[in-house]
């Protein structure tokens, strides 16, 4: 009485002839004769235990006796979420490669990148690194706007992993969190990434050279700027001589 076809409307108190036992949408006979392909459990709503009910299996293709393959993935990383909390399933993904071995890690369900190094969870596992607690071989981590913390450890702090200043202080958001505290979600850092009062003070200068701030001197020396809070514009240039500093006058 159950048509699983994708797109189909069904009658959600279905035929009474026909008996579902446990309530998944799919009729006993139907589990029992595996009509879908599959020889489900007409006790069970979700018959691998993965978290996704056996019809919504059928309906997305993947397999309902098999837990290591549903498309639950609560933090969007590529893994879905029995594979995050167990160890054992086969390493591979489809269209992406894997060594077909038996996963050793446990990595957090509903956080992209659990060791915090700047590389989700899967491609950790594409590239062959620790995703579980080694941050340090986590491979050309994305740090979008430059600032030193890497997108995937921005999105979980919650600063602005499209803005170097989230705070728009003066100083960027990887001087003022540094990576000591990017498990404690920037927690007692040195400065706050989202106060502007605790970054530059008005006489003080901040030397934080980059590609949009210095250029070459004829002399072969760096000239770097000072700049407003939110290092926008030009107020007094340093010049700096392989180590020498001077201030030079405008």
């Amino acid at each position: 009485c159950w048509d699983a076809t994708v797109g189909a409307v069904n009658d959600p108190i279905c035929d009474d002839d026909y008996s579902d036992s446990d309530g998944d949408g799919l009729a006993d006979w139907e589990e029992y004769l595996s009509t879908w392909g599959f020889p489900t459990n007409p006790n069970l709503v979700d018959t691998d235990s993965d978290g996704v009910e056996d019809l919504d299996e059928i309906l997305n293709g993947t397999d309902p006796l098999d837990p290591c393959e549903n498309l639950l993935d609560s933090d969007g990383d590529g893994l879905n979420n029995y594979f995050e909390n167990t160890t054992g399933c086969i390493v591979s993904f489809p269209g992406m490669g894997g060594n077909f071995t038996n996963d050793t890690y446990f990595t957090l369900w509903n956080l992209s990148d659990t060791d915090n190094g700047g590389v989700t969870d899967f491609q950790e596992y594409i590239d062959g690194t620790n995703p579980q607690d080694n941050p340090n071989d986590d491979r050309n981590p994305v740090d979008t706007d430059g600032d030193g913390i890497p997108d995937t450890i921005e999105n979980s702090t919650g600063t602005d992993w499209r803005d170097p200043d989230t705070d728009g202080g003066g100083i960027p958001d990887g001087q003022e969190c540094t990576s000591d505290y990017w498990d404690g979600l920037c927690e007692d850092s040195p400065n706050n990434p989202w106060d502007p009062s605790d970054d530059i003070s008005p006489n003080s200068i901040y030397l934080y050279p980059n590609h949009e701030s210095r250029k070459w001197s004829g002399d072969y020396g760096i000239r770097y700027f000072r700049r407003t809070p939110r290092m926008a514009s030009l107020i007094q240039p340093v010049h700096c001589y392989f180590g020498k500093l001077s201030i030079i006058q405008q």
